[in-house]
């Protein structure tokens, strides 16, 4: 390992390759990467291929390693990669999964162990309990494949959190990096919302077809996509209280709080609506001139206004709108069968659950839902009361991190506020999508001890 640690630098101290890697360390910190990776993202998700977001990922993972550029560029890539999967069936997945793994798997591992290793952090203590408590629960599952999937799954969000938690370098730089790739990943999902609509709108409006019909952009439904814009949403704030001066943001936050009030999830909206005081005041404080940016929402919130004077209401879009929602209410009676089929499962396992992942095997006869559209009846439900004390230490760990007064940590506390909300509706914890992206978000999170011995991290 030292010899090649030692080629390596030498290979890396050349002039030429010196200023090839300034040269492309330019080009990922600049708009013209974001924008590149959205237009690939975009064509691999309107043509349902995956090969040529799988080979242009890669190609800059490869990059990003053999010149040793910050790993932290490595995001983008692993959000828009999400977003581009559209095929039509699972096993398309295998070999594109397969080929990925065989090559970024191997760098990611030789990338955390070329050095002492550090796991002095909470959060990671939380995920490997329930990583152990996922173990116990095969004893009890109806068959072995799923459980060990989810076995898989779950130690791969461990993994992804323990190699972001070792690469953290500037950490206030590399928060703003992952606030931009976030406000990027936003802009371009809805971008695959108005695609959607495109193809398959039959003559509706927009609103008429957003109401009606189950969005469904392969990669996630709108009970999913909408728990990402509750991530993505403070994120795209927390990036424009660092630069104040881009109110091109603002336009980005109101397009990506449209998008997720075109999703009708109930979860989400509950969620939006009980920490929208707190977070007002929190962001409002946060911005240093209050006057320039009270005119430029003003303008915005008039031109939303207007649309909405002389455009939603006299078409009836927003009569439609009340009622589609007045429908279907927040009532739980859609939920009340998962519900009692997961604590029946809980009462027939209480230690060790029903094995985890097992949700959708239990459901199946009753319904097509893959989860128990509960965070709390998932967990007792696949892995019992021993699964449910290791989600309550990872859980307490990680709101009390994020109450640190330290601004990203604020910023992220009402992410995790908005998926514990969000999760009495739909199950957010578990949940692959989410737990990917908090492996991203969560690793940047400032302790305690770090605050103690350095001071406030912005």
């Amino acid at each position: 390992m030292q010899k090649i640690n030692e080629l390596h630098y030498s290979f890396l101290n050349r002039e030429s390759v010196k200023t090839f890697k300034n040269w492309i360390e330019k080009l990922f910190n600049s708009e013209i990467y974001f924008f590149l990776l959205m237009i690939i993202a975009l064509i691999n998700w309107k043509f349902r291929i995956i090969y040529l977001e799988l080979i242009f990922g890669l190609i800059i993972a490869l990059l990003i390693f053999i010149m040793d550029i910050n790993r932290i560029k490595t995001i983008p890539l692993v959000l828009f990669a999400i977003a581009s999967l559209r095929l039509v069936e699972k096993s398309d997945y295998i070999l594109p999964v397969i080929i990925g793994s065989s090559i970024v798997l191997p760098l990611l591992f030789l990338d955390l162990f070329r050095k002492k290793i550090s796991i002095n952090n909470n959060i990671f203590v939380g995920m490997i309990l329930i990583l152990i408590a996922m173990f116990f629960s095969i004893v009890n599952s109806p068959n072995l494949i799923t459980p060990i999937l989810g076995i898989l799954m779950w130690f791969f969000y461990t993994l992804l959190f323990l190699y972001f938690f070792n690469i953290r370098g500037d950490v206030e730089s590399n928060r703003i990096y992952i606030a931009k790739s976030f406000t990027y990943f936003g802009v371009l999902i809805f971008l695959e919302m108005m695609l959607f609509f495109l193809e398959f709108r039959d003559g509706s409006s927009a609103l008429a077809f957003f109401t009606g019909k189950d969005i469904n952009l392969g990669w996630g439904i709108s009970t999913y996509i909408a728990m990402i814009f509750l991530i993505i949403i403070p994120l795209t704030c927390y990036l424009f209280t660092i630069n104040q001066k881009k109110y091109q943001l603002l336009i980005v936050i109101f397009i990506e709080l449209f998008a997720l009030l075109l999703l009708l999830s109930r979860g989400a909206y509950l969620a939006l609506i009980i920490i929208s005081i707190p977070f007002s005041i929190k962001f409002l404080a946060d911005i240093k001139n209050k006057t320039d940016f009270m005119k430029t929402l003003l303008l915005i919130i008039n031109i939303c206004l207007l649309l909405l004077l002389f455009v939603a209401i006299p078409t009836g879009l927003v009569k439609n709108f009340y009622n589609v929602l007045n429908e279907r209410g927040l009532s739980l009676s859609g939920r009340g069968l998962l519900y009692r089929i997961g604590l029946n499962v809980f009462y027939r396992y209480p230690l060790f659950g029903g094995g985890v992942y097992t949700s959708e095997y239990y459901l199946s006869l009753a319904s097509t839902s893959v989860y128990y559209h509960n965070f709390i009846i998932q967990t007792l439900a696949t892995i019992g009361i021993v699964g449910a004390v290791a989600f309550g230490y990872y859980s307490f760990h990680l709101v009390k991190q994020t109450l640190l007064k330290v601004n990203y940590n604020t910023y992220v506390f009402y992410i995790v506020l908005g998926m514990l909300i969000h999760g009495f509706f739909d199950t957010t914890f578990y949940n692959p999508l989410v737990m990917v992206l908090f492996s991203l978000i969560l690793p940047f999170l400032s302790q305690k001890n770090e605050i103690d011995n350095l001071g406030e991290v912005k």
